[in-house]
């Protein structure tokens, strides 16, 4: 048996004419549902976009320093640590924030510091982590946290604070642009007084 013929010009136009008259209307819920799902790559995953960075410790006043055993100053002494990232410097200092009359005793720690280089808008975030989950911190574990963990903006001289932290690991998330750079991971935790036994570099 043959293939039927298509149909031509004419009997399309007419099949055309019917389906608009015949065919429903479609609901307005199921049209905004398929332009919800019909979105750019980008507005979807924006974090896969930001390319990933990795800072380099250049300095660290916790170090012994050549011929010295003990690091100087006492359990309030204030950490200071120097990255290098591309283009820019990250100055960072790290003190445990003083205790007020009647408060608890949990030791709480402020990060402070600043961007030095090209200017350039973005945030700090501090992810806390385990003892066994410091490799890598992913942008799976980073987005699952960011509603709950401690956050702030990079101001326009490339200053940052962020306090009230709990004693315990974590690392620096850092957006920069359109970069995330990831810090070395941190303990924060108070430095040894000076002539204590066993007082050595931490990181």
């Amino acid at each position: 048996m043959p293939a039927p013929l298509p149909p031509d010009d004419l009997e399309l136009t007419r099949l055309l004419r019917n389906s608009l008259t015949t065919l429903p209307e479609v609901p307005s819920w199921a049209s905004e549902r398929a332009l919800a799902v019909w979105q750019p790559p980008a507005a979807r995953d924006r974090t896969g976009l930001l390319t990933r960075l990795q800072a380099l410790l250049s300095f660290d006043s916790w170090q012994a320093q050549p011929g010295l055993a003990l690091r100087a100053g006492g359990a309030n002494e204030v950490r200071q640590l120097l990255y290098t990232v591309g283009e820019h410097d990250i100055d960072l200092r790290i003190a445990a924030q003083p205790r007020t009359p009647g408060a608890p005793s949990v030791v709480a720690f402020q990060i402070s510091g600043q961007v030095l280089g090209p200017a350039v808008q973005g945030s700090i975030t501090w992810l806390a982590q385990t003892a066994g989950d410091l490799s890598e911190v992913s942008a799976e574990s980073e987005e699952a946290s960011a509603d709950t963990a401690p956050q702030a903006e990079i101001d326009a001289l490339g200053e940052f604070v962020l306090s009230a932290l709990p004693q315990g690991l974590g690392v620096l998330r850092l957006r920069l642009g359109e970069a995330a750079v990831d810090l070395p991971a941190l303990h924060l935790q108070p430095a040894a007084e000076p002539g204590a036994a066993g007082a050595a570099p931490r990181a």
